[in-house]
C-alpha cells in the first residue's frame, strides 16, 4: 500500500506505528532525524514521526521479513520507573506539538492529543501505584485543563470517562479505586 500522506499511517492501528524494529527507512528520508537518546521509552515512536513529516511518500508491505523477539527482562516487560513513563510522556507531548504546528488533518490532531493525555494518565496511575501525592498533584495541577477536555470531549466509553475522572479528580479517590483494591484481597 502506498501512502502519498504518510502522517495517516498513524491513524492504521494495523501499521504499528510506535516501534523501529519493522520498518526500513531510505538514508534520505531520515536526513538529521536522530533518536533522541535523552528520552528512554517511546524515543522510537518519536523518531518515526520526524521521518514521516519530512517525507512525502510511504510504502507498507504485508510480507513479514522480520521475527521479532521479547525477553522477559526487556523493558518492554517491566512496570518500568518513573523516569520511563516520562520518556514515554515526553515523547507523546512533543508528537502532539509537532502535529498541531505541521498538521491541519483534525483526525490526526485528535490522535495526538489522545496519545498525548493517554501518557498524562499513565504518569498518574504510577504516582499512584508507587503513592507519590506530591507528584500526582503537581500532574494534575499542570495538565488539568488537558485532562478535563480529553475526559469530556475525547471519543471515550462511559466506562473509561469514569476510569479517567476517578484518576484525575483525587488522589485519595484514586487511590482507593485503583491501589487499595489490589492489595487488599
Amino acid at each position: 500500500v502506498v501512502y502519498q500522506k504518510p502522517m495517516e499511517l498513524l491513524l492504521d492501528s494495523k501499521i504499528g506505528t510506535g516501534y523501529i524494529w519493522n520498518k526500513v527507512f531510505r538514508r534520505e528520508a531520515i536526513g538529521n532525524v536522530r533518536l533522541d537518546e535523552s528520552i528512554v521509552y517511546s524515543e522510537d515512536q518519536l523518531f518515526i514521526v520526524e521521518v514521516l513529516f519530512a517525507t512525502t511518500l510511504a510504502v507498507v508491505v504485508p510480507q513479514v521479513f522480520y521475527h521479532y523477539m521479547q525477553r522477559q527482562g526487556s523493558l518492554s516487560w517491566q512496570d518500568g520507573n518513573y523516569e520511563i513513563w516520562q520518556g514515554n510522556f515526553r515523547a507523546r507531548q512533543l508528537i502532539y506539538k509537532m502535529v498541531i504546528e505541521k498538521s491541519s488533518d483534525k483526525r490526526l490532531q485528535q490522535y495526538a492529543f489522545s496519545e498525548y493525555v493517554k501518557a498524562i494518565f499513565a504518569l498518574l496511575r504510577y504516582t499512584i501505584k508507587y503513592r507519590d501525592k506530591d507528584e500526582y498533584n503537581r500532574i494534575i495541577k499542570t495538565y488539568k485543563s488537558d485532562i478535563n477536555e480529553y475526559v469530556h470531549d475525547g471519543p471515550l466509553t462511559l466506562g473509561k470517562k469514569i476510569e479517567y475522572s476517578s484518576y484525575s479528580n483525587s488522589y485519595r479517590v484514586a487511590s482507593l479505586i485503583h491501589y487499595y483494591p489490589k492489595h487488599i484481597r
